[in-house]
């Protein structure tokens, strides 16, 4: 644990500020390697044992990755090129401090505008498939439970906004999908976009 700095003078408080001063300014602009080197040289906050011991194992070891390096140590060295403000993103992201959120974790949320992405890569949705069975008179029994899961959460994510709603489809939709969208939204409303062409 870190302790707080000792003032018993002026000087002490100048020096203090001038450190935190420092600090934030390489935690806005700085690699996560600066703040280590910061607050190694001005120990407050203390580092940790174990940031400490990686950062003697490099010191010793010289500015340059050997080959007989461990994987820890490597990882080390690398996370010391990140810029700070990623490890401050990740944070904010970590404690919900973000724009964004999956539809399972909003339910009962409302925000002004909101912008649903339906994409790929779901084991349990597929978004084409549930537009497209919109448009069938008839689900088939064998379809029906996954049918209700994925209208259940496209319904969540759809009764989300105050103001405006935008929904980004990242895959192909057939002909009934996109009149499936253009029934419920207006045909007005939906745009198809043109596919990149493929890497060459």
């Amino acid at each position: 644990m870190g302790s707080l700095p000792t003032i018993r003078k002026s000087a002490d408080k100048t020096e203090w500020r001038a450190q935190m001063d420092q600090l934030v300014a390489l935690r806005i602009g700085g690699t996560i390697g600066e703040v280590i080197d910061l607050l190694k040289s001005t120990q407050r906050p203390r580092l940790t044992d174990r940031v400490t011991k990686r950062e003697s194992e490099i010191t010793a070891l010289g500015p340059n990755e050997t080959p007989d390096e461990s994987n820890s140590l490597k990882r080390h060295r690398a996370l010391r090129n990140v810029a700070y403000r990623e490890l401050v993103a990740l944070v904010e992201f970590i404690d919900g401090f973000t724009p964004f959120a999956t539809q399972h974790s909003v339910k009962g949320a409302q925000f002004e505008n909101v912008l649903v992405i339906l994409s790929a890569g779901w084991s349990h949705y597929n978004w084409p498939k549930f537009l497209e069975s919109l448009q069938a008179e008839n689900i088939p029994s064998r379809d029906q439970a996954s049918f209700a899961r994925w209208r259940n959460l496209f319904y969540v994510a759809i009764s989300r906004p105050k103001k405006r709603l935008a929904i980004l489809a990242t895959q192909t939709l057939g002909p009934q999908a996109l009149a499936a969208a253009a029934h419920l939204f207006g045909a007005e409303n939906v745009v198809s976009l043109p596919m990149p062409p493929e890497p060459t």
